[in-house]
């Protein structure tokens, strides 16, 4: 991946953009067949899951950032920043998921469930703007 992001620098913005997509894309696929094939238990697909989002993140910051101040600006602070906010996010989703693992949602209809997911995608939605 380090090799990848040196000779992909001096591209455009939309073209990192693109490698930093394919790369999440090729992690989740990768995650799901280690899943598939390993049988790992959920922390470890949580986690690698939760890691692969949020270095997407951190890219398509990085890459925002660049393009908003230029890549010769000094933006390490802000960088670590969203990085630590971003990890902090990742780490509670997965406690979550695990918890919710744990002792089930047996009980709960799956109209409840639908509801449950789709007021999550709609705050990420709405913190994402």
């Amino acid at each position: 991946m380090a090799l990848v992001g040196l000779g992909v620098r001096p591209l455009g913005q939309r073209v990192a953009r693109r490698f930093v997509s394919a790369g999440l894309a090729a992690m989740v696929v990768g995650v799901a067949l280690v899943g598939i094939f390993e049988a790992a238990g959920p922390l470890r697909l949580l986690g690698a899951t939760a890691a692969a989002i949020a270095a997407w993140d951190v890219a398509e910051h990085g890459i925002s950032l660049g393009e908003q101040l230029r890549t010769d600006a000094e933006t390490r602070s802000v960088e670590l920043l969203h990085t630590g906010t971003t990890s902090a996010y990742g780490a509670v989703t997965v406690v979550v998921a695990l918890v919710t693992y744990e002792y089930g949602a047996t009980g709960l209809p799956l109209g409840a469930l639908v509801l449950l997911l789709s007021a999550a995608v709609t705050l990420l939605a709405l913190l994402y703007r």
